[in-house]
């Protein structure tokens, strides 16, 4: 349909005229709009309706009618149908997941914690001198210059490890291992974890009973046999945090590499730990909006969710047991609470805001979501039907609902109005 063609309705039409109007007079509007001043005076009545494209000029030169209200919210968008099964929500929850891994691997922290777990002993390092054999007004220039080469050192290292498939093939026996015994039953999980960083077979103590399991090799041996024969040894106090971030390492490369992500970052064309992995521009699914229009309705207290849900994420059941990083990188997010606002726009459409919580009266919201109600005529089974997607404990729509949108000016698809 031509942009000409298409019309606001009368309420509409009358809003941007007469706030025109009010600003510039009827003889600027009709000069604007190329309209004599009784058609003017016909829209100002509501006898005629305005189109989109006079609406345009008019808000170029006029702005919003004063009763629009610009509602601006950095969310992900969704339509009701969208919202009737998790396709959608799900490939979002494993982009964002994926986003915030590589926000991790570009962490300079992490790159630090990875290369002070590797010790190398010094003589191996080319260039390398001994301090105490160095004058002493010359010592500072050459420990600089040590702590650089060691560093250089350490990197090439890993950079071997990781685009090794011996190391490839570690972490999925890793993950195997992990997804298969849950850690916070493990008695010793530092002891645990530093088994899987040095030993092939496993032996598991879990409450009463023993659990034994079997690697092909070990993290020094791949880190050897890769880096010529080097003796070079890793070791951390965190020893699960260095297990999770290994297998980060080759999950994030291997996720990038395969291209299923492509249109949210750019593989390196060569992977080095000291390389960032770019990120592509506006690729993420938060976006930022705002909607004309007005709040109608919203939960004064954070809806419980009456059942544990946890999102989608890129490192499946490895990543669900807590772990001991401060980031929580590897834990798929657990919502427990949501705080909802009912919109009501200019363009009478309705759209839910849902902001998803980790826990009752929680300030932080860890994931919000804009869905625009498809069939307004639909309003309130659909937003049944909402409450039940995001597991909201008892009957939220009540006659109080639809009072305080009537109150704040929402329309009732099943109320008679009078007038």
């Amino acid at each position: 349909m031509n942009q000409k063609a298409e019309k606001y309705n009368k309420h509409q039409s009358m809003l941007y005229v007469n706030h025109a109007c009010d600003i510039g007079g009827n003889n600027v509007v009709g000069k604007l709009l190329g309209l004599e001043p009784s058609r003017v005076s016909e829209l100002k009545g509501g006898r005629r309706k305005l189109t989109f494209e006079e609406a345009s000029i008019l808000q170029q030169e006029f702005g919003l009618p004063e009763t629009s209200k610009g509602y601006y919210v950095e969310a992900e968008l969704f339509t009701s149908e969208e919202m009737k099964d998790t396709k959608k929500f799900d490939t979002h929850s494993k982009e964002l997941h994926l986003l915030r891994i590589v926000q991790a691997w570009n962490n300079e922290e992490n790159r630090t914690f990875i290369l002070e777990s590797l010790s190398v002993h010094s003589p191996l390092v080319p260039g390398y001198q001994d301090p105490i054999f160095v004058d002493e007004n010359k010592r500072k220039g050459i420990e600089h210059k040590n702590a650089r080469l060691m560093r250089d050192f350490k990197l090439e290292a890993i950079n071997a490890l990781i685009n090794s498939p011996y190391f490839s093939a570690w972490c999925d026996a890793i993950e195997s291992i992990l997804c298969e015994v849950p850690t916070q039953d493990i008695s010793s999980k530092h002891q645990y974890f530093q088994s899987l960083l040095s030993t092939t077979k496993i032996d598991i103590e879990i409450g009463n009973s023993r659990v034994l399991k079997e690697q092909r090799g070990t993290i020094y041996d791949i880190l050897k046999h890769v880096n010529q024969g080097f003796d070079i040894s890793i070791y951390s106090y965190q020893a699960e945090k260095l297990v999770r971030h290994l297998h980060l390492l080759n999950k994030v490369k291997t996720l990038v590499e395969s291209g299923r992500y492509s249109h949210l970052v750019n593989a390196p064309k060569a992977w080095k730990r000291e390389n960032q992995i770019e990120l592509i521009e506006n690729a993420s699914p938060q976006r930022e909006y705002v909607i004309v229009g007005k709040v109608v309705w919203q939960s004064n207290d954070h809806l419980q969710v009456n059942e544990k849900w946890i999102e989608k994420g890129i490192l499946g059941e490895m990543g669900v047991d807590p772990i001991s990083s401060e980031e929580g990188i590897y834990r798929q997010r657990q919502f427990k609470s949501a705080s909802m606002a009912l919109l009501f726009s200019e363009n009478y459409e309705y759209y839910l805001e849902v902001n998803l919580k980790p826990g009752e009266n929680y300030v932080l919201t860890m994931r919000t979501l804009i869905v625009r109600i498809s069939n307004m005529k639909h309003l309130f089974t659909t937003l049944e039907m909402l409450f039940a997607f995001f597991k909201i404990s008892g009957d939220v729509i009540t006659s109080g609902i639809k009072a305080e949108i009537a109150d704040n000016g929402g329309y009732i698809p099943s109320a008679i109005y009078l007038k």
